[in-house]
């Protein structure tokens, strides 16, 4: 088969042989779509980021105390936020367990 061919048909062939091998042998990640987000990401928790994200933008286009200030007291509200937010998640979470409920469904 190789003797009667051009070196590029050879290469071709060799790719070819090598290509279909590793797709026999090697299974293909498959992408089950979208990040999953968290359980106690909420509204209040985007609203707090977005906030953070504009007293971000404004710092860094003027670069003063006061907007540094600014940016920093909303770094802490949404730390504040988020921090609330998962404590209630966790809380609710553990809430529903009870003797009966398996570990596979826990975890």
């Amino acid at each position: 088969m190789i003797e009667n061919s051009s070196i590029d048909e050879a290469v071709y062939a060799i790719i070819k042989i090598m290509n279909d091998a590793a797709n026999a042998a090697i299974s293909k990640a498959h992408n089950s779509g979208r990040k999953q987000n968290k359980p106690w990401w909420n509204q209040d928790c985007q609203m707090a980021l977005n906030r953070q994200d504009k007293a971000w933008s404004i710092f860094r286009s003027y670069p003063t105390t006061s907007n540094l200030i600014a940016f920093k007291m909303a770094r802490a509200e949404f730390r504040r936020i988020r921090r609330r937010s998962e404590r209630a998640s966790w809380i609710n979470y553990i809430s529903t367990i009870t003797y009966s409920t398996s570990s596979h469904k826990l975890w």
